[in-house]
């Protein structure tokens, strides 16, 4: 909540009127002022995941209904990256790539954008 950007939809349930105590509610919203950006450990959250990163499905067509085609071999295939995440982590994506410049804030979320699916069809024949 540093400036007027996108924000996590968690900040619409955050502090905003004197004598407000809530279970889970978050600090109050300054714009453009140094205390959002304090490190706290608030927003501390296990971020275990599990991944499907790759699959491959293939398929060799039987040798009798190839030579129906006149071809030697006929194998079809579906590559599939990154089709699933297990997680209940709150961020857009748990994998969280190391800030080499900062140790301080080693493992602090900035809010890439996940990782997309891939999906690749492939026919390989044989003549």
């Amino acid at each position: 909540m540093l400036n007027k950007n996108n924000q996590s939809k968690a900040v619409l349930h955050r502090w905003r009127t004197q004598g407000q105590d809530e279970p889970g509610i978050l600090p109050r919203a300054y714009l453009n002022h140094d205390a959002n950006n304090l490190g706290s450990d608030r927003y501390v959250e296990p971020g275990d995941y599990l991944r499907l990163v790759n699959m491959t499905l293939s398929y060799k067509v039987p040798k009798e209904l190839c030579r129906k085609f006149k071809i030697r071999s006929l194998e079809l295939a579906m590559t599939m990256r990154r089709i699933i995440t297990f997680t209940q982590y709150t961020g857009q994506d748990p994998e969280i790539s190391p800030d080499i410049d900062d140790p301080f804030w080693f493992g602090t979320d900035k809010a890439r954008t996940p990782p997309p699916k891939e999906y690749t069809l492939s026919i390989a024949i044989g003549f």
